[in-house]
């Protein structure tokens, strides 16, 4: 009976999000094997309104590159965001905002937030959404679904990689890939 209304709201939100979405084009996913990279990242928690996501996400990877400026880093790659968890019912998401570079030196001293690890290594299935961020659903309702018909085992957290900026390039036009980890 506690949980009951809140329940019914976070459904309905779904619904609405879920109706409001063109159906998602037929995409391609495709097995690879990646390397592990160095990483500076920010762990950060939000709402799935892309609006709360991008601006945490900005702020996150301002900090970063603020120090990977002062220490002279060299990035690796488009930014990423790692999912540490996803909670469907209440609409949130934990994720690391990060950044990866060519090599951050073991003395680095960490300013603020910023913590320091690794990407995964190994196989994963990788895709590439294009379009809004808010449509990206629909895309990993595909992954899931291929994952579940392949039988693949999910073998860690997966991550996105923003290909393109999206102050730069129109938002049907946004590349995102993102990469799950199996085995």
């Amino acid at each position: 009976e506690q949980i009951s209304p809140q329940f019914e709201q976070g459904l309905a939100k779904i619904k609405k999000i879920t109706e409001s979405m063109k159906v998602a084009p037929k995409i391609d996913i495709t097995e690879a094997e990646v390397e592990s990279k160095p990483i500076l990242y920010i762990s950060e928690t939000s709402t799935l309104d892309p609006n709360e996501i991008g601006e945490k996400m900005g702020a996150a990877y301002g900090e970063i590159m603020a120090l990977a400026g002062i220490a002279q880093l060299e990035m690796a790659s488009a930014p990423i965001a790692i999912t540490e968890k996803f909670y469907p019912e209440e609409m949130v998401c934990e994720f690391n905002a990060a950044l990866t570079f060519n090599e951050i030196p073991e003395d680095l001293e960490l300013l603020g937030r910023i913590e320091k690890g690794e990407t995964y290594s190994g196989k994963v299935l990788k895709t590439t959404h294009v379009g809004p961020y808010a449509n990206l659903h629909g895309t990993y309702e595909a992954i899931m679904a291929y994952i579940k018909d392949n039988g693949y085992e999910i073998n860690g957290n997966s991550w996105e990689e923003y290909v393109d900026d999206p102050t730069k390039v129109a938002e049907e036009e946004l590349r995102t890939i993102i990469y799950f980890p199996i085995k």
